[in-house]
């Protein structure tokens, strides 16, 4: 008899897409095993299991595919659980991580930190001191997509603007998430931009995400071009 995992594997096999994993591929850097499952099949399966017994599939050990793991991730954020036993899979999963596409859906999922918001800030903790890169970027990207509001701000940019990094994704995820409060919060962010306290890398990445935004004027971005550092 197969076990849960198992037949959400043989699942998985049937969706894949041997094109389309060939395209994520080329897409995500240092992710494994992947087998070509549209994200739209995935967000189905994690809600049919969450309506059932999720717990069986998040305690089986041996994801081994792309798409099981971001499976896992989404899952944790669907399940009908309190907000302790989501934070307990959530930091059972993130040592899993290991490419920015698990990483930032996974972040997307977690919308109960938009309930709970200061017991998750709290659980963020570690994660934003944290040296490896996709901890880091998680907490970072948590940041962006839950806690860009009034009553965080304040401390998101702080907590941003005192980060050291050097990887890659780690950059990529704190310019992200500045070029989006500047988007909300330009008062608030234009210092961050103008006090020289980012790093090269990360302070021209941020001018270069805001300046390719939709939303802000051509004005300000005339003004935001003059900020680069060379």
């Amino acid at each position: 008899m197969q076990t849960n995992l198992e037949t959400i594997r043989s699942e998985l096999l049937g969706l894949s897409e041997a094109p389309y994993a060939r395209f994520t591929a080329a897409l995500i850097p240092g992710a494994t095993g992947i087998l070509g499952v549209r994200l739209p099949h995935l967000r189905k399966i994690a809600k049919r299991l969450a309506r059932g017994n999720w717990k069986d599939y998040l305690d089986a050990p041996g994801k081994h595919h792309f798409e099981e793991r971001m499976l896992h991730g989404m899952l944790i954020g669907t399940i009908p659980a309190d907000i302790e036993t989501v934070l307990a899979y959530t930091a059972d999963f993130i040592p899993l991580i290991d490419n920015w596409s698990v990483c930032d859906s996974f972040c997307a999922g977690l919308t109960c930190a938009r309930k709970h918001q200061q017991r998750v800030w709290d659980f963020l903790q570690p994660c934003l001191t944290s040296g490896n890169e996709y901890e880091l970027r998680f907490g970072i990207v948590m940041l962006l997509d839950h806690y860009l509001n009034d009553e965080y701000i304040s401390r998101v940019l702080h907590t941003l603007e005192g980060i050291r990094h050097e990887a890659y994704y780690v950059h990529m995820g704190i310019a992200w998430a500045l070029s989006t409060a500047f988007v909300r919060y330009p008062e608030l962010t234009l210092p961050l931009l103008q006090n020289g306290n980012l790093d090269k890398m990360t302070h021209n990445k941020t001018i270069q995400k805001i300046v390719e935004s939709l939303r802000v004027p051509d004005d300000t971005k005339n003004f935001i071009r003059t900020l680069k550092r060379k």
